[in-house]
């Protein structure tokens, strides 16, 4: 007997040594679920952006100017956590954080009746408090865990619509406060298993405050924010007819030099050493991730009228191909220039997009009654193509993820440049997917109904014939039905052009850089060439 109460005991004993070593490796690793929270919180909610649109009487430019200040803050929020003073361990600051991105997320969640502004300092606060997890938690994690940081970087922002869409409608949550709730809860989470601590994190956080940095990042705030008013509001006030258009177009000028003075020769020399083919690169692939994760909402929620989960399935193959791109780039990087490859799918999977969409029989007038008729590609008609834009922008931020600075000593500053533009690209692009909007459904409308390959004699054509149908199937008034469902037809037609056209100028855009990232890559090759003799016989 005392044998086995011995050996219960030794039993019970490495059990809680087990449970203790298990508990630390837990706590070690939390700093990846603070980041998967931050990637998940930068495009999640995007899904429920309708009913929000809907149940406050926004247009889509108010409504995703939450989204594009939260992805400018976010920007800032990482150049200003460089800042902490020495004395701000990275532990404390990235709790500081997420209670502050807690607060931020269950603000736009619970306040559903907050003015436009309380709602949109709100995404400020949120996105200051993302940057800053995204600056200050990567320096908790073992060595071993540094690389997986940079990985989700590249897979959540196309995982994250399905992920929130998921939950909230399966947990009944697919009003569009769903969203910012659950990313709030996840926020949550992540900060009580920072409470406990490890005695190796207390260790102060390694920054440099400078009062002319400071001072420079606080013009640069000023500067995205008149760029975040002129894309929002721009065409809404009528551009440069608004004196606030006009005024925040002069602010932004003087905000960008001053800035620019501020930060001195060193940093723009750096930027300029890294401006090409990293920053752009990397610019670039964050317009079309956050845009092609953003334009699904509209897509999906405006035209093909889908759910939540349904909108989130429309971006499931980006993250399938991004996930693909993950997989694959260590392993093709070896045999070439990883980034041309990616443009060139990008651009393979963008043509894709636009020949399906120009070539989806929307236009035919008789097929609004049939009962199984959609005005647009669906979600396995854009599936290849959407995969190949997520290959493709996975290998393009894996590429420059890993090229490095020309002066090892200006590798860290570098890293830094990379993440800010990445959320620099999204914010932009979300004010290019409304101001385009605003303006693409009249452009389009008016060009397909008048001046377009649909001319007026054909568009009449059209309706006599459909005015024939309805007649033969037993309409009351088969005239006046055919005009209105060739309005709606012609509607139609003018919101898929607006998306044929979205995915051309991405198509053209990758093909311009690819054409020149070859050239640089083969200008590059032929100086090795010269300037290495080769092996001495």
């Amino acid at each position: 007997m005392t044998y086995r109460k011995g050996k219960n005991l030794s039993l019970a004993t490495s059990s809680l040594d087990y449970a203790g070593a298990l508990g630390e490796r837990v706590l070690r690793v939390r700093p990846l679920f603070a980041l998967a929270v931050v990637w998940i919180t930068t495009a999640g909610h995007t899904m429920n952006f309708r009913e929000m649109d809907a149940a406050r009487g926004w247009v889509p430019a108010q409504g995703y100017g939450l989204h594009s200040a939260l992805l400018f803050a976010i920007a800032v929020g990482f150049l200003l956590a460089r800042m902490l003073p020495s004395v701000c361990s990275a532990l404390q600051g990235t709790r500081l954080a997420l209670l502050g991105l807690t607060v931020g997320s269950l603000v736009n969640g619970i306040c559903l009746l907050a003015p436009y502004e309380v709602l949109l300092a709100s995404r400020v606060g949120a996105g200051l408090c993302a940057g800053a997890i995204l600056r200050l938690a990567p320096g908790l994690l073992p060595p071993s865990y540094q690389g997986v940081s940079v990985f989700l970087g590249i897979l959540l922002p196309a995982m994250a619509p399905g992920l929130v869409g998921g939950a909230t409608f399966l947990y009944g949550w697919s009003n569009w406060e769903g969203g910012f709730l659950f990313e709030g809860g996840l926020a949550l989470l992540a900060l009580a298993l920072f409470l406990p601590s490890l005695g190796e994190e207390a260790i102060p956080h390694r920054g440099e405050f400078s009062l002319r940095k400071f001072v420079a990042l606080i013009f640069f705030s000023l500067v995205l924010g008149c760029f975040w008013y002129i894309g929002h509001r721009g065409q809404l006030d009528g551009w440069l007819e608004s004196q606030a258009i006009f005024l925040s177009s002069t602010l932004a000028a003087f905000g960008l030099l001053t800035a620019m003075v501020l930060s001195g020769s060193g940093v723009l020399t750096q930027i300029g050493a890294n401006l090409f083919p990293r920053l752009v690169l990397i610019f670039f692939a964050g317009v079309v991730q956050f845009f092609n994760v953003s334009d699904m909402g509209v897509y999906g929620g405006l035209i093909l009228n889908f759910s939540t989960w349904e909108r989130a399935w429309l971006v499931g193959s980006l993250s399938f191909g991004a996930a693909a791109a993950l997989i694959s780039a260590p392993y093709l990087r070896r045999f070439g220039p990883l980034h041309l490859a990616g443009l060139l799918t990008l651009a393979f999977g963008m043509y894709l997009a636009h020949e399906q969409t120009l070539g989806w029989n929307y236009w035919n007038p008789l097929n609004q009654i049939e009962f199984n008729w959609f005005p647009a590609p669906q979600h396995w008609q854009l599936a290849l193509a959407r995969f190949c834009m997520g290959l493709g922008v996975g290998w393009i931020l894996f590429s420059m993820q890993q090229f490095h600075a020309m002066h090892p000593g200006d590798e860290e500053e570098a890293q830094t440049q990379v993440i800010a533009c990445q959320f620099l690209g999204g914010a932009c692009s979300v004010g290019f997917l409304v101001t385009y909007l605003l303006i693409g459904h009249q452009a389009q409308y008016s060009f397909t109904s008048e001046r377009g390959f649909i001319q007026i004699q054909a568009v009449e054509e059209y309706r006599v014939i459909l005015q024939g149908e309805l007649d033969r199937r037993g309409f009351i008034s088969p005239e006046a039905g055919s005009h209105s469902l060739m309005f709606r037809a012609m509607n139609y037609e003018a919101d898929n052009l607006v998306f044929a056209h979205f995915y051309n100028m991405f198509l053209w855009s990758a093909m311009a850089l690819a054409v020149v990232c070859a050239l640089a890559w083969i200008f590059s090759w032929w100086k090795t060439r010269l300037t290495d003799p080769g092996p001495i016989p």
